[in-house]
């Protein structure tokens, strides 16, 4: 497996009525990641479609140069990503894979409902006339690149009106988002605003950019031993005792000694770091259900991103022991003839 690409890059295209920051939570993850992140910002009131799709596809041919990129559309930031994609000279290199989140494919009947509406023609402009329009919407070309499509599925009550028992995340339904073409598709239990900030949706856009690691809850396989092994090293005892073990179980390991540091820091130190302050802490070895339960629980938690650790910030507060460890799991590794 590899480690995560340090030169992948990612541009994210924000909806209709939103701004850049919307996509913060997402795109916060995904430089922990070791991808480097950039945002497009429009403002549709004053700009037309196509003036906004010809500043974007100027922006995805920078990207295209400086190497590989995928990119992420939230709603209309899906159409304009289409858009600017079709008007790309063939050479260009294509994204890696494009990212559609709740993004229509055709109209929008919300958009048909409110086309004639004065105040919705004055904040959205040309851009929410485009979204109403069969000729219009049925002119963006399909997406060449590998793509995903994401769909909320969480209604809210103002709009259920409109799409009867229709799937929809209460500005797009289902049907008007999804397409053949896509690789794939995923349903989300997310409204239409917050999906580009949903930590299950960021999580499935990690897992599909190549050599980032894949969520905690859908790689338990893997991650148990690894966190049994790191665990280890919180144990009110004398840990260079079982130093052997834990070198031969995270050498075997799938992860790169960046990702096994990164699991360390995000998975592990939170939950067991409270034992070495213990007067008498855990010594024989976490429960590894109870090890598992608390992790999982701490990732699903809303306020993650906010207590995020960097090991810049951490200082000593990793055990010493891990600065043994990694040079032992890289030199184990070698002699095997394993390079991860």
């Amino acid at each position: 497996m590899q480690h995560a690409q340090k030169h992948m890059q990612a541009l994210f295209v924000h909806g209709m009525g939103r701004t850049p920051f919307s996509g913060w939570p997402m795109l916060r993850r995904l430089r922990a990641a070791g991808i480097k992140t950039s945002s497009f910002g429009y403002l549709p009131a004053i700009q037309d479609f196509e003036q906004i799709s010809t500043r974007l596809a100027s922006r995805v041919s920078e990207l295209a140069l400086r190497g590989d990129y995928v990119l992420i559309g939230h709603s209309l930031g899906g159409v304009l990503l289409r858009s600017a994609l079709a008007s790309l000279p063939a050479e260009t290199r294509q994204p890696t894979r494009v990212f559609l989140l709740g993004s229509p494919i055709r109209p929008a009947r919300l958009a048909r409902l409110l086309q004639h509406n004065p105040l919705y023609r004055l904040l959205t402009g040309d851009c929410g006339q485009l979204l109403a329009s069969d000729a219009r919407m049925d002119s963006i070309a399909p997406v060449s690149a590998p793509s995903t499509g994401i769909f909320g599925v969480r209604g809210i009550r103002p709009t259920r009106q409109f799409f009867g028992e229709e799937a929809n995340d209460g500005v797009v339904s289902v049907s008007e988002a999804r397409a053949d073409w896509m690789s794939e598709t995923i349903d989300a239990s997310v409204m239409h605003s917050f999906l580009p900030g949903n930590q299950r949706v960021t999580e499935h856009i990690l897992a599909r950019i190549d050599g980032c690691l894949k969520a905690a809850c859908d790689d338990l396989a893997d991650r148990g031993p690894v966190w049994d092994a790191l665990s280890d090293m919180f144990l009110d005892t004398d840990v260079s005792l079982s130093r052997e073990w834990r070198v031969r179980v995270l050498a075997e390991s799938p992860y790169s000694v960046d990702d096994l540091e990164k699991i360390l820091i995000d998975e592990v130190y939170p939950v067991c770091k409270y034992n070495l302050l213990c007067v008498a802490g855990e010594w024989a070895g976490f429960d590894l259900d109870w090890l598992e339960e608390q992790i999982l629980r701490r990732l699903a938690s809303r306020w993650r991103f906010l207590r995020a650790t960097s090991i810049a910030r951490l200082g000593s507060g990793l055990p010493s022991e891990w600065r043994l460890m990694k040079t032992a799991i890289a030199t184990a590794r070698t002699t095997a003839g394993r390079t991860i």
